[in-house]
């Protein structure tokens, strides 16, 4: 048993503080400007933005524009009209591309920030004089577009900028006698202007009727008590606010005309005094005040919180403020009495900061957190140097332990008052919440031999249950009991027991609410752990590179859907049930691969400590996003086990400079989007003078000679210009994105003529980016001897000058020849004309060879047939007679009658040999003629069948003429008939017994084919190719023997192209063939 060594009371040292951490004060951090940084002068009176994003600041020296690199100052030029009328601005307003500006001596100005030119507004007063040195105080738009203007001592100024009609109206109640109220600032509200007087109270105001209310009695109760207002603001809810002099802020009721006063400021700390600006942030005011700070009102809880420079080191520069402006990103201006702009955005401050370093948030003593405990309302940090106790009530906060270095804290399940904490020396203290006593206990484990070893590095404490409480150690886990005050039982790692405790120290410690015991070791992973019979089960047995038994676990953490998560050096692991442990790394989105502390929010998403910045994980999404000092941390490196949710909802992770405290729902304020814009344009080091600014134009056209372009950017990011890394594209050029890294110049060297499409892109991490809407078009006009029109005129001109010069020498060439022409001529005439001669001999031998040829040809073919055509039909006529003539008796009538029909069928033949010989040779000796005229194609062809329909009756061959009864064609009607006849002869000689003929025709504009389409055997291409030639004509039998010479169609060609036509063939074998023939129209 361990003996309790000592009990010692230790006096807690109580340190009071009269600002309250949770409720009251606020720490953010605020981004300032002054004159250093190039702001003109440190009184600023007026804020406003444009479209493209610039900010413009009125001060008592000229007009201020800023896009987030640099500055550029408006002044006065007694010489020059067109600039502004005075230094000494006193209102601005940005409305339809154009830029108010009210000064407080000299009137209203419209500015155009495109051209940067000024326009004085002129005001005339009923006797028609003009208006000199006009007091503007504040400037608003109206629903209809028309611009007001409160003055000191003239009214209200009108002017609609598109008429340009001009107006001024007094503004005259019974305590300002005949003189116009001292108007200090108007407030649209529909069709009505609210007007905050100078010593008149608060007026209410409607254009076209004039005065229309007038609230203003401090001496009769109820009503308003006020007189004197510096200005007025319309809230969302219909209300009034109104700010005053001294300790006035006043709700108005517009329905009721009802005004309650309220001092809201902290007690005991800075006032109000005079409220001199405004804004309205949905149910919230931010306050200015002359001397008292900034303050953030909450209309529905009545609460006020105090931004000041005594407050806060980091926050508003100083607390005499004149202008408040609120902009479309959700950025506070707050323009300051001297010392120039502050800017806040909620997005640098989801987090209270608590640190040891005054200048990061609330003020502790205890440095580098380990430890973190709520409990109720109480929060105690732990760390080096001791324990800081902090009431989120009162903001009070004692401390003690100053010189040990705490590591964890565990509430007494036991004894609510009790808190456990374990140090990084040889103690574990017992502190008692309700008196704030002291009691340490050392304890011991015992080893194999039997020593006693004392127990060091208190890394956890862990509650499992009644009086039994897990400790995490640097040689172990101990299981130590509360009652008995002492360890129970020791575990550490042995090499030779696969079930006993990983190696390493253990910083985590995980009970599930089903009762699982979780231990992760810094060197050897996780196991669970078997607490009745002492067994630890390895959770992951591999040895991997990269695998959660290869590295530090760091840190446990199991949500409401039962998964296990591991953070370790090595990054974040999620425990599958079903699978293998999935990794998230750098490479996926984490910041940083070291995991200190995980928890986790009601929607499954985690919130992850690491060694750079916070992390928010949707493991749904598999997306991250990630905090860092930008977003408010007091560092980028946190602590092992210092984190915690408590039971009020925070959030709480501890660093090397502090503790952060958060609630989930209200991180996801972003920071205000960047947006990128090319804000000025050099040649070399001289800015280039462009028809508009930069920043507003979409097209730059730079003129020859600029050869050394450079571009300044900006990212706009107001709150860290610094810290910005661009990137830009060129299509034009390549596809890809150029890394300018931190710089904020894009430069171009000697770049060729052409346009460019220059895309741009910033980024705060170089993770996420954010782009221009679209290009800037850049069109870089060549020198004119670099165009397009010199080039071809001086290519037009070369050729001219070269052309002249040739047609020259041509010229003299032609004369040297013709010299040479005149004296050659005479003597080679005689040569020529025996040329001449000599060709013309030359082309008649080569006809005459030609015709020789051909005739030679044709005697072959003549021959050929007399010998073979012409002989064997005579051959059957002898055979057949000869048979008759001797053997007449023998044969019965029908055999006679079969001789005799083969001696009419062979006669026929050989009469059609005959003729078709005699055509041919008339054609050949040329002694035919066709004879033109009107020939009707169907009675042609039906007379053709007429005559041959003996023969493809004989062949049982179904035949349709279906050529057009009222086509004619321009034809000799001999050459036509004997074209047809053997065409359709052909066809009968080679469609088989039973086949199909069709004659039909087709009538063109100019011209008729005539087709004859037979079922025929068909033919092959070299056969078809052949067919009309003279020199490859060949006898071929038809489908029933039938002989032939092939004349016919040699015939028939030659008709045809004496008649002008045209006759052609298709065919394929065994599909029958298409003869056609093309004639003039008659």
């Amino acid at each position: 048993m361990q003996k309790l060594l000592s009990i010692i009371f230790i006096f807690v040292i109580v340190i009071s503080g009269k600002n309250t951490w949770g409720q009251t004060v606020k720490h953010p951090t605020f981004g300032s400007i002054t004159n250093e940084d190039g702001l003109s002068q440190g009184s600023v009176t007026s804020i406003c933005k444009d479209q493209c994003g610039i900010m413009w600041f009125g001060t008592h020296d000229g007009l201020n524009r800023y896009d987030g690199n640099s500055f550029e100052v408006f002044r006065n030029n007694p010489d020059d009209t067109s600039s502004i009328s005075s230094n000494n601005i006193s209102a601005l307003l940005y409305a339809d591309g154009f830029i108010w500006v009210g000064t407080e001596d000299n009137g209203l100005n419209k500015f155009d920030p495109r051209t940067e030119t000024f326009e004085r507004i002129v005001f005339f007063n009923p006797n028609h004089e003009i208006i000199n040195n006009l007091s503007i105080t504040n400037l608003l738009k109206d629903q209809e577009g028309a611009i007001w203007a409160g003055t000191k001592i003239n009214g209200l100024l009108y002017i609609d900028p598109t008429t340009n009609n001009k107006e001024t109206f007094p503004v005259k109640v019974p305590s300002s006698g005949n003189d116009n109220v001292g108007i200090i600032d108007i407030e649209p509200d529909g069709e009505l202007i609210w007007i905050a007087t100078f010593g008149n109270g608060l007026i209410k105001y409607l254009p076209g009727q004039g005065i229309i209310g007038h609230f203003y009695n401090r001496e009769q109760k109820p009503g308003p008590d006020f007189d004197s207002l510096y200005c007025v603001k319309r809230g969302d809810d219909g209300y009034l606010w109104l700010g005053g002099r001294e300790s006035f802020l006043h709700k108005f009721n517009t329905n009721t005309e009802e005004s309650n006063s309220i001092i809201c400021s902290p007690k005991n700390d800075l006032v109000f005094r005079s409220v001199t600006a405004m804004q309205v942030q949905g149910d919230s005011l931010w306050i200015g005040t002359l001397g008292g700070g900034l303050h953030l009102y909450h209309i529905q809880s009545g609460k006020s919180e105090l931004f000041s420079a005594v407050a806060h080191p980091k926050g508003i520069n100083f607390n005499s403020l004149l202008s408040l402006y609120l902009d479309d990103t959700k950025m506070l201006w707050v323009g300051t009495n001297g010392k120039g702009l502050n800017m806040y955005h909620q997005g640098t401050s989801k987090f209270t900061v608590f640190s040891s370093d005054e200048s990061l948030g609330y003020k502790i003593d205890v440095h580098s957190i380990r430890a973190i405990l709520e409990v109720d309302g109480d929060l105690l940090t732990g760390g080096y140097f001791g324990v800081n106790r902090i009431n989120s009530e009162t903001g009070k906060k004692s401390y003690f332990l100053p010189n040990i270095s705490v590591y964890s804290f565990c509430r007494d399940a036991m004894h609510d008052e009790l808190v456990w904490i374990g140090t990084e020396g040889i103690s574990l203290f017992n502190y008692n919440m309700l008196n704030g006593k002291l009691n340490y206990l050392i304890l011991k484990r015992t080893t194999d031999k039997g020593e006693e070893i004392r127990i060091e590095f208190y890394y956890e404490i862990v509650h499992y249950k009644d009086d039994i409480y897990f400790l995490g150690t640097r040689d172990g886990l101990g299981v130590f009991n509360s009652t008995m005050q002492k360890l129970t039982a020791f575990y550490f790692h042995d090499p030779e027991n696969t079930s006993s405790i990983n190696k390493g120290e253990v910083k985590s410690i995980l009970i599930t609410p089903e009762n699982k015991i979780w231990i992760g070791t810094t060197g050897g992973g996780i196991s669970e752990f078997d607490f009745e019979n002492g067994l630890f089960t390895r959770a992951e047995n591999d040895n991997i590179e990269g695998s959660v038994s290869s590295g530090k676990v760091l840190s446990l953490f199991s949500g409401s859907d039962k998964t296990l998560w591991a953070g370790t050096d090595r990054g974040l692991h999620r425990f599958n049930d079903d699978g293998p442990v999935t990794t998230f790394t750098t490479v996926q989105g984490l910041p940083n691969d070291i995991i200190y502390g995980i928890l986790g929010d009601k929607n499954g998403c985690l919130y992850l400590s690491t060694n750079n910045g916070l992390s928010y994980f949707n493991p749904q999404e598999i997306s991250f996003v990630n905090f860092t000092v930008k977003d408010g941390l007091p560092n980028n490196e946190f602590n092992t086990a210092a984190f915690h949710q408590g039971t009020s909802g925070r959030f709480y992770f501890g660093g090397v400079s502090g503790m952060i405290s958060f609630l989930p729902e209200q991180l996801n304020v972003p920071l205000p989007p960047l947006r990128p814009l090319f804000s000025k344009l050099y040649n070399y080091n001289d800015e280039m003078e462009l028809d508009t600014l930069l920043s507003y134009k979409s097209i730059v056209t730079i003129k020859p000679g600029a050869n050394f372009l450079t571009f300044e950017l900006s990212a706009q990011n107001y709150l860290f210009p610094d810290e910005n890394y661009f990137q830009y594209q060129i299509p034009e050029l390549s596809n890809k994105w150029i890394n300018l890294g931190r710089n904020r110049t894009l430069s171009f060297i000697d770049q060729a003529p052409g346009t460019y499409n220059i895309w741009l892109r910033a980024s705060m991490d170089e993770v996420k980016w954010q782009s221009t809407g679209k290009p800037l078009k850049v069109i870089i006009l060549p020198w004119f001897y670099e165009t397009l029109w010199f080039k071809i005129s001086f290519v037009l001109l070369c050729i001219a000058i070269f052309s002249g010069i040739f047609l020259i020498r041509v010229k003299f060439l032609k004369q040297q020849k013709d010299k040479l022409k005149t004296l050659v001529g005479e003597r080679t005439g005689e040569l020529q004309n025996t040329n001449l001669q000599l060709n013309d001999e030359i082309d008649i031998r080569k006809k005459t060879e030609h015709k020789l040829r051909e005739a030679n040809t044709t005697k072959d073919k003549f021959f050929s047939i007399l010998a073979h055509d012409l002989r064997n039909p005579f051959n059957a006529l002898l055979g057949f007679s000869e048979l008759l003539s001797n053997q007449w008796d023998d044969f019965d009538d029908n055999q006679k009658l079969e001789m005799v029909r083969a001696i009419k069928t062979n006669s026929e033949n050989t009469y059609n040999l005959l003729v078709n010989l005699l055509d041919w040779s008339r054609l050949q000796r040329g002694k035919m003629e066709p004879l033109v005229e009107s020939v009707n194609l169907y009675e042609t062809t039906n007379g053709i069948l007429m005559e041959l329909k003996g023969n493809f009756e004989l062949k049982k061959q179904d035949i349709q003429n279906k050529v057009s009864t009222e086509i004619s064609v321009s034809a000799d009607q001999f050459m036509l008939a004997t074209i047809i006849r053997n065409l359709i002869s052909n066809a009968i000689k080679f469609t088989p017994v039973g086949g199909s003929i069709i004659i039909n025709s087709t009538n063109n504009p100019q011209s008729v084919v005539c087709s004859i389409i037979d079922t025929g055997i068909g033919m092959d291409e070299t056969t078809r190719k052949k067919i009309f030639d003279v020199g490859s004509t060949q006898s071929t039998k038809g489908t029933n023997g039938e002989t032939g010479t092939g004349l016919g169609l040699m015939i028939a060609y030659e008709f045809t192209n004496l008649m002008q036509g045209k006759l052609w063939v298709e065919s394929k074998p065994g599909e029958g063939s298409e003869f056609h023939v093309l004639l003039p129209k008659a």
